[in-house]
């Protein structure tokens, strides 16, 4: 690995709540994803089984990409910045099986930089 990126915050503010996101409880239902503006969805000369490729422009190597099957451009299609993870799933998936797969697709989505949360309505 030449190059690596890292968020950091401090945590020693006096009455600073730090919010670090996580999935191993409920609040992640809270989150909102905001979809990243330099995020290319590519529909050509794809492998097979996926409908479209991610691609991250802003990463300096082009062979980051994440390949989405239809269910999860349904889920992409449906982050608008402003509704929460919860309202997304109950717009595009059904039973907790659907929930489960959107769940880690989101979870892809922002390990490969095409998304990032706002954490702050979680609780």
């Amino acid at each position: 690995m030449v190059s690596h990126s890292a968020i950091a915050y401090r945590d020693d503010s006096a009455g600073a709540q730090i919010q670090s996101i996580a999935f191993d409880d409920d609040r992640w239902r809270g989150y909102v994803p905001i979809p990243l503006p330099w995020t290319a969805t590519i529909r050509d000369g794809l492998p097979r089984g996926c409908v479209a490729v991610l691609l991250n422009r802003a990463h300096t190597f082009a062979d980051l990409v994440l390949p989405v099957t239809a269910f999860e451009v349904a889920v992409l299609d449906a982050i608008d910045g402003s509704r929460t993870l919860t309202e997304i799933f109950r717009s595009t998936t059904s039973g907790d099986a659907g929930a489960r797969l959107a769940l880690d697709f989101v979870q892809r989505l922002w390990w490969y930089d095409q998304i990032v949360f706002d954490a702050s309505r979680s609780t």
